[in-house]
């Protein structure tokens, strides 16, 4: 952390925060910051530190929805024992959305294992992580193209089957390049879900995700040892840019600006593709 710049700590919170949330893939940026500008080179403390800056604002910025999600959970238990039927459950969305969340948790854990060594490995590579980001683009263009063709319903729930296709594809989404919303918030919006409620469960879906995550990171965070005053300062920037940035995916998701991700990721990756090429 010591050949770090403040301006270059500054940077990499603000990115990190900013692309966490936004359909382009924090990965897969910070990976290309740290290959084409100077003096940034932090260690894995500092990145983890930096996660747990988002997961922080994740937090933060559903802290009443995670109320709710918490609340719904412990009283859908009420039912089963009392009642010993889950049609009540099935009738309110704060105690049905917590156990969609809980499924489609489930196949991420699996992808995410499955592909975390090659993700910090072979695929970190600038050629892959273009490719990456060229995929990106093109599926959020995709999801926009077949979502204006789909029948989308206010008043539809989430099903247990879709639940679990987006817990997959989040799974998918460590690779360097490849968004988690793009690719969580793209399936919904192909599978007809409004895009209100698309966004909002691609996030409520993150929330395992990120912390689970951070946590089994923490040991590289501590074996960092101690941070200096640049990293407190990139935590608080990736904090406040991560508030930012679910404010504009949320904003974005129903206006043309979801495609112009799209049209961005695509560039990006050409630039970086023509860059390595030339």
């Amino acid at each position: 952390m010591h050949a770090m710049y403040w301006t270059s700590a500054l940077i990499l919170g603000a990115a990190q925060g900013l692309t966490e949330f936004l359909p382009v893939s924090s990965d897969g940026h910070l990976t290309l910051l740290e290959h084409f500008l100077p003096g940034m080179q932090p260690n894995l403390a500092f990145n983890v530190f930096l996660h747990w800056a988002t997961a922080l604002a994740l937090l933060v910025y559903f802290r009443r929805d995670v109320g709710r999600l918490i609340q719904g959970f412990i009283m859908s238990f009420v039912p089963m024992f009392r009642a010993r039927s889950i049609r009540p459950i099935l009738r309110d969305e704060w105690m049905t959305m917590p156990w969609l969340i809980v499924l489609g948790t489930i196949p991420t854990i699996p992808v995410a294992l499955l592909l975390k060594h090659a993700s910090e490995t072979t695929f970190s590579a600038l050629p892959w992580v273009a490719l990456f980001e060229a995929i990106t683009g093109l599926w959020i263009l995709l999801s926009v193209r077949v979502s204006r063709t789909r029948q989308q319903e206010a008043g539809s729930v989430i099903t247990v089957g879709q639940a679990l296709l987006l817990g997959f594809i989040q799974g998918i989404a460590v690779l360097p390049g490849i968004s988690r919303s793009a690719s969580t918030v793209g399936l919904a919006l192909m599978l007809g879900i409004m895009p209100q409620k698309a966004a909002r469960f691609s996030f409520y879906l993150g929330l395992p995700a990120i912390f689970g995550a951070g946590l089994l990171e923490l040991p590289e965070l501590f074996a960092g040892g101690a941070l200096g005053g640049e990293a407190w300062l990139a935590f608080v920037a990736s904090f406040v840019f991560g508030l930012l940035g679910i404010h504009l995916l949320l904003r974005s998701v129903q206006s043309r600006w979801f495609a112009a991700f799209g049209v961005y990721c695509l560039l990006l990756g050409a630039v970086v593709g023509w860059s390595i090429c030339r």
